[in-house]
């Protein structure tokens, strides 16, 4: 099932919810001075969300692990990031009620657009790097911006009585959506094949403990078992997910919250069994123990701008 929320915006921004808006944004800089020319030099940078202290994503050069700035949310508390095309953040931020999805050009001293959403702060999120439409699950419900912020948002609930944890595109611009039903407890998955306009599930051949977040590892599938350190790779074919391996975190928290792959290394919390448990690369798909642990605080949710 969609509804569409009608509305053009004609500034920089479109607030796609009941009502559209367009909003001008300002105020702090998302960006310290030491990241303008680490912006422009097309390194990755690794996005680390933290759950407390600056309310925002933490910068890192991902070759060196050094800290390089910091991106603060302008409207609340940081929940989660992710990356468009052309290496822009699109930060979702938020309190419990509401949230906002808040995007930045690489390098740039303030936001550029920014987007509420109606029901509920995102966790997860996920660009299409051909077109540019942004995916957001937001409790019951998929938002789909097409060509964000330009257009309002299209609202999918392709699964009854249940809730979205996470996304994410593929290189070929099918989107993926895991979650769980809130009736049974079940872990489904559910596909928006590229250039069509309704959801198809797609038949795990294992079971889940817990929906957790999901990534594209450039050939299959990643799904982190939520309740575990575990991340299984799946092969999709048609309508059927086959396993051809898994990832165990040593040392790691449980995967519920966006993990990030690149370049053979996965970014992940650290379990919270100290006062700033931090986070870690781990090899990928080997997994096991973590080549390089950061201990600077609580982190929920990780991206990489390449």
């Amino acid at each position: 099932m969609k509804s569409y929320i009608t509305g053009l915006a004609v500034a920089i921004a479109l607030a796609g919810c009941a009502n559209a808006q367009s909003t001008a944004t300002g105020g702090r800089l998302p960006y310290t001075p030491a990241n303008y020319s680490h912006a422009d030099s097309g390194d990755p940078v690794l996005y680390a969300v933290s759950t407390f202290g600056t309310g925002g994503a933490e910068m890192y050069d991902f070759k060196t692990g050094t800290r390089i700035g910091s991106l603060p949310g302008e409207y609340g508390n940081a929940t989660t990031v992710c990356i468009g095309a052309k290496h822009d953040v699109w930060e979702a931020e938020g309190g419990y009620s509401k949230g906002s999805m808040v995007e930045y050009a690489p390098g740039a001293q303030k936001a550029r657009a920014m987007i509420v959403t109606k029901y509920g702060p995102p966790y997860a999120c996920s660009v299409n790097r051909n077109t540019g439409d942004l995916a957001v699950p937001i409790r019951a419900r998929i938002a789909i911006f097409p060509r964000a912020p330009r257009f309002a948002p299209i609202y999918y609930t392709p699964v009854d009585h249940a809730r979205y944890t996470s996304c994410v595109y593929d290189g070929s611009g099918n989107l993926f959506v895991v979650g769980h039903t809130r009736r049974r407890g079940g872990v489904f998955l559910v596909e928006l094949p590229r250039g069509t306009t309704t959801f198809r599930t797609i038949t795990l051949d294992r079971k889940l403990r817990k929906a957790g977040g999901i990534a594209w590892d450039g050939t299959n599938l990643a799904i982190g078992d939520g309740a575990t350190s575990t991340i299984y790779r799946f092969s999709v074919s048609g309508s059927q997910a086959k396993t051809i391996g898994k990832t165990v975190l040593e040392g790691g928290l449980d995967v519920y919250y966006p993990f990030s792959i690149y370049n053979g290394t996965v970014t992940a919390a650290l379990a919270q069994t100290t006062s700033a448990a931090g986070f870690a690369f781990w090899k990928y798909p080997e997994g096991g123990t973590p080549f390089k642990t950061f201990s600077q605080g609580y982190y929920e949710s990780f991206a990489v701008a390449k």
